[in-house]
């Protein structure tokens, strides 16, 4: 089992370019995690059936397919939905690429809206962050609550079958509010939820991996070595 969980976030969090011009925020969300996952992937296909589970957000749902484009630094652009969109797309292209072939499926997670500390990163003034923990403390999941969605995709049977969601959600979302109850509804534990369109969007899927895979070739001379 791999759990691709690090990123960087919070609120008024601003953007910053990397040494090479890219874009810090999806580079660490999204980009390091490919990598990793592909320099991975001969000791996860030699352990399969396995799994990779990508944490994504909530926020993929205001994400944008234009994976190039959002890779590269633009000063005041935030890329935090759409790099938690590739988290979600890269994890069902994991499953349609490797699944049948080598036994690895991918999962993307949505931890929920958590009382931790990416929120809190210097951006706020010592009394506001000290009102917003208050404020987030009463309404928001637990860190133990925020992980129960990686923990059930890195250990649950029902997740690893042909077929089965390749996206969980830490609250109730059944039936037409699941949307709205997504962004926070009341906690229920892992369950299925249906991603944005893009994320079964074969061709949108496809790009990503292949973009990502080129880049990383390009621009750091880092052969990711995956089978196509």
């Amino acid at each position: 089992v791999l759990v691709n969980n690090a990123g960087v976030g919070g609120i008024a969090r601003l953007a910053e370019p990397t040494a090479d011009g890219d874009d810090l925020t999806y580079r660490t969300n999204f980009v390091g995690h490919f990598l990793l996952t592909a320099q991975l992937f001969t000791l996860l296909a030699r352990g399969a059936p396995a799994r990779v589970v990508c944490l994504s957000s909530v926020t993929h749902r205001s994400g944008v397919t234009d994976w190039a484009a959002y890779r590269r630094f633009v000063a005041g652009r935030s890329t935090y939905s759409t790099s938690k969109l590739a988290m979600a797309g890269f994890a069902a292209e994991l499953t349609r690429r490797y699944q049948d072939r080598y036994g690895i499926t991918g999962i993307a997670v949505n931890p929920g809206a958590v009382c931790s500390d990416i929120w809190f990163r210097g951006q706020q003034s010592p009394w506001l962050a000290a009102v917003m923990r208050f404020v987030f403390r009463l309404v928001f999941l637990t860190s133990e609550q925020g992980a129960v969605t990686s923990v059930s995709a890195a250990t649950d049977p029902r997740w690893a079958e042909a077929g089965a969601s390749g996206y969980l959600a830490p609250y109730w979302t059944a039936g037409p509010l699941a949307p709205l109850l997504e962004i926070h509804g009341p906690f229920a534990g892992a369950q299925p939820c249906r991603p944005l369109a893009a994320v079964s969007d074969v061709k949108a899927c496809r790009a990503l991996f292949e973009e990502t895979r080129r880049a990383l070739g390009e621009r750091l001379m880092l052969s990711t070595s995956l089978p196509s």
